[in-house]
């Protein structure tokens, strides 16, 4: 499945047309893409959760737990994660850094307060950041490009940006 389409011409874009309103979106757009992340199987293996609780239309919090060889359970730990539009998972924190639910729900809602990203869409390279006004979420296209490595480089720019204004302030 090709992913999805936007306009290039555009600038901004609120994240609902980007992002995902809910867990069972971004574990079908992983399946319809070809990717194992939600199997049942693999779910099994890792004795995984999925959180239903979505921040800033990306990010998302598994639990995994460990059984030993001898049987013994270890505590079950929690991982945040973030959602790309091809259906693309990616882990934003360390696997089970977190030993509360709660823990990585704080995390995750800061993770989403202002992040950056390159996801690649229709062959071109996407920049956007995602940040939180007002309690709402805003995702936002920063520009398209035709190389990753010019898209590293308007984020790159872009914070240097974000970075002088505060320094300013």
């Amino acid at each position: 499945m090709e992913n999805e389409t936007f306009p290039l011409d555009l600038t901004h874009r609120v994240l609902a047309r980007f992002g995902f309103d809910t867990v069972e979106q971004i574990k079908r757009r992983n399946a319809d893409a070809g990717f194992f992340y939600f199997s049942p199987e693999t779910m099994r293996f890792f004795r995984c959760r999925v959180s239903p609780i979505i921040f800033g239309g990306r990010f998302f919090i598994t639990s995994e737990q460990y059984r030993a060889m001898s049987g013994d359970m270890e505590p079950r730990k929690y991982s945040i994660r973030f959602a790309y539009t091809n259906g693309n998972i990616e882990h934003v924190s360390e696997f089970q850094a977190f030993r509360s639910l709660a823990q990585a729900k704080r995390a995750a809602k800061k993770a989403a307060e202002d992040h950056h990203f390159i996801e690649k869409v229709n062959g071109k390279y996407r920049a956007a950041r995602i940040v939180s006004t007002s309690g709402a979420y805003v995702e936002t296209t920063l520009g398209t490009f035709s190389a990753y490595e010019e898209a590293e480089a308007c984020i790159t720019g872009n914070l240097s940006d974000i970075a002088e204004a505060i320094a300013q302030a």
